[in-house]
């Protein structure tokens, strides 16, 4: 059965007879291969007799919703009308057992080439595992980017890691709002999820170029909004997967500090007797009080204290006692936080 696509383009489904580094790809395969979907289309026609399609998809929602491009379960008849189709998906990989999908009229978008389906329910107490989803439309150029999906017709891999090269494409010589992409799709990625950098969900899988094995196209997934919305999606900032940027937060913990100085002290000769005032802990907290108006901004810590001299008015008789105390305390400010990747670097 012929079919019909963009003269530079090939559309990434594969016929029933036809064959990060910026995030941690195995963290990828095993966190959200689970939820990455295997989609087999059937039809017959009036004319034609029966044909039908396979390419990916993912599940967006615990009770079954699966996004995938809307070429992978339109069946492409060149005007013959359809009798029956029916749709199937194997979620994880090619050894999971077919499941039942439908999909209504409302829930393809053809402009922007996404579906959405429904799978039965997985089990009376069970969910669907699902992916976490980022509503991206604006990603610099450059970015990175991995994916998942099936291969020509092959078991669930991953796509190795690329980047996102420009913001837009031409298709038969319009714009058309597709990232340009360096990664390596082949036919039946299409509809599959193409992850970030902070390990969510940011496009699909769509189309290569027949001219060049190195410029592959992806949906940006901000495109099924409105479809995801139907199914309760919530967006998340990120995913098991991410890769955080590197920064200094103060959750990380302390490194050090830019100022780390003593300060220290020795008090002039003071009586002793009954004053209450004449002891080295009254006369240590004194100091530590002028240290936090001068420096209001540090944090103090008693490093040692202890008497200083006695002198007597009168040494022979013993009498007249004074003293000096000494303290010192460890002043530290402007705290250097610990450098980390963690979710704190996104705020």
């Amino acid at each position: 059965m012929k079919r019909s696509a963009p003269k530079i383009l090939a559309l990434l489904f594969v016929g029933l007879n036809s064959y990060s580094n910026a995030q941690d790809t195995q963290c990828i395969f095993a966190n959200d291969g689970p939820a990455t979907a295997y989609i087999d289309l059937k039809f017959s026609t009036e004319s034609d007799g029966n044909g039908g399609d396979t390419g990916s998809g993912f599940i967006v929602s615990p009770s079954g919703y699966v996004i995938t491009s809307a070429h992978v379960v339109k069946p492409k008849t060149d005007g013959a009308k359809v009798i029956s189709s029916s749709i199937t998906v194997r979620v994880g990989g090619l050894s999971s057992s077919p499941v039942p999908a439908t999909i209504s009229a409302e829930d393809i978008d053809e402009s922007a080439d996404i579906a959405l389906i429904k799978l039965a329910p997985a089990t009376p107490k069970e969910n669907w595992p699902f992916l976490p989803i980022s509503y991206v439309d604006k990603l610099s150029v450059g970015s990175r980017l991995t994916g998942l999906g099936f291969a020509s017709g092959a078991d669930l891999a991953i796509v190795p890691p690329g980047e996102k090269t420009s913001d837009s494409t031409i298709v038969d010589g319009k714009e058309k709002a597709w990232w340009t992409t360096s990664l390596a799709l082949s036919h039946g990625n299409s509809g599959g999820p193409i992850f970030g950098q902070l390990g969510t969900v940011v496009g699909i899988a769509v189309a290569i170029n027949r001219n060049s094995s190195y410029l592959t196209y992806v949906i940006p997934i901000a495109q099924a909004q409105s479809l995801l919305s139907k199914a309760n999606v919530q967006p998340q900032p990120f995913g098991p997967c991410a890769d955080f940027p590197l920064c200094r937060h103060p959750s990380h913990g302390v490194e050090g500090y830019r100022v780390d100085e003593v300060k220290e002290k020795e008090s002039e000769l003071r009586p002793g007797g009954g004053n209450p005032k004449a002891n080295q802990d009254s006369w240590c907290a004194d100091y530590l009080g002028e240290l936090q108006k001068l420096y209001p901004n540090s944090s103090f810590t008693k490093v040692a204290s202890r008497d200083g001299r006695l002198e007597w008015d009168n040494e022979l008789l013993r009498i007249g006692a004074k003293y000096t105390y000494f303290c010192s305390y460890r002043r530290l400010e402007d705290p250097i936080y610990k450098e980390q990747k963690t979710a704190a670097c996104l705020k």
